[in-house]
Order: C-alpha cells, then structure tokens, then sequence
C-alpha cells in the first residue's frame, strides 16, 4: 500500500472513494481500447473483473494489451463522473475524504496528476491499495481478483466506503463500515449486498444518502 496525504484532518469522519468507474469513467476507454485492438464486440454490461477471460486472452497477453492500453490517451485523462465534483465540494465541509484505488502502485503519477487536474483539494489522502501490484509478475489474476480493500479502510479508521466493486463494500460491511455501492454496472446490478451496504446509481443519490 502507498500513500500520498495531503493536509490529512482527523477529526472528521472519514469516507473513502474509489476512483476508477466513481470518479472517472475508465471501464469504457479500457473496453473501447481492447474492442478495437481485438475486433470484438464487447459491451459495458459484458465486463467482468476478469479482463484476459473476457476477452478471450490469456493472462500474458492480456497484460500485454493492457499495457498498451496504459499509453493511450483515454487512460491518460479519463473523463470525470457526471456529479462527481459538485457532490465531493458538499461533502468535504462535513467529512474527510480519501480517495482508495485498486490500480498498481505504477500508475501513481499519472493518477495524482489527474485527481490534481479534477478533483484538486477534495481529497487529504489518494492511497493505492496495492491489490494488483504483482499483476505483472507470475501471480495468478484470479487470485489477485479476491483481495479487497477492508483491511486498509479498517487501518485508516474510514467510517464509509464508496466503491462500484461489491466485493469492497462487502467486504467492509464485515467490518462494521457502511459502504455505497456506487452506479448501474453490469459487474454490480445482480450481486447480492450486505445490510450495510446501500445502493445508489450515480452522485445524486450520493448526495441524498449523506443529505447534502
């Protein structure tokens, strides 16, 4: 795990955001991207977090388009989440926030670049959880796939966790932390949540569950 803090606040309760398909719309450049490089027909609603099997690949080739797909410029600046901005600017005057993200350790600059471009002064903390950090290496991806983000939220003392990823807001209801299951997504509409868990589509029910 690693850390960038930013004039860090304690006293405040915490609540934790995940970046990637909550702050920025990142599924659809990768899908678009893989799409494209492979001649296939592959939709929103089709995506799995098993990206090599998804798209038919092994899990070397499937890194290799990936990284390919890390020197695009779609990845480089994603576009923000509709109502993002606007609902984080309400909460921050009541809460401290901290962006958590899955991606690897190796995409640190380009992601404080571009929550410095988007979201800048939202966030005390941007933390890379560390959860796919061996991808590149022999780990096995399915295995790497049922990490979740429960320890470190437990470590950092957050209070709520806002993620598209049933498996992390799952995991952190076993905890005791509530958690938003953010957005409509193929990979989160089906899936069965915890009592502490709350459903809610987009940033406008973000702002109604916290009442801003």
């Amino acid at each position: 795990m690693e850390r960038h803090v930013v004039n860090k606040t304690t006293f405040k309760s915490i609540i934790a955001v995940d970046i990637d398909d909550v702050l920025a719309q990142y599924t659809p450049s990768v899908v678009a991207f893989a799409s494209a490089a492979l001649n296939i027909n592959i939709k929103l609603d089709d995506v799995t977090e098993n990206w090599g099997s998804m798209f038919g690949l092994s899990q070397e080739e499937w890194i290799q388009y990936f990284q390919d797909f890390l020197k695009t410029q779609p990845f480089d600046n994603p576009a923000t989440i509709v109502g993002a901005h606007a609902v984080l600017i309400k909460l921050k005057k009541k809460f401290d926030l901290v962006a958590l993200t899955s991606r690897p350790v190796e995409l640190r600059t380009v992601t404080l670049n571009w929550i410095e471009k988007h979201y800048r002064n939202i966030f005390s903390e941007v933390i890379f959880a560390g959860l796919w950090d061996e991808w590149l290496k022999d780990a096995d991806l399915h295995d790497l796939a049922q990490r979740t983000k429960a320890d470190i939220l437990l470590e950092i003392g957050a209070d709520c966790l806002i993620d598209d990823q049933p498996k992390h807001v799952n995991g952190a209801a076993k905890l005791g932390i509530k958690g938003l299951l953010f957005g409509d997504y193929g990979w989160n509409r089906d899936t069965e949540i915890a009592d502490n868990v709350t459903r809610v589509a987009d940033w406008g029910g973000v702002a109604d569950y916290f009442g801003v």
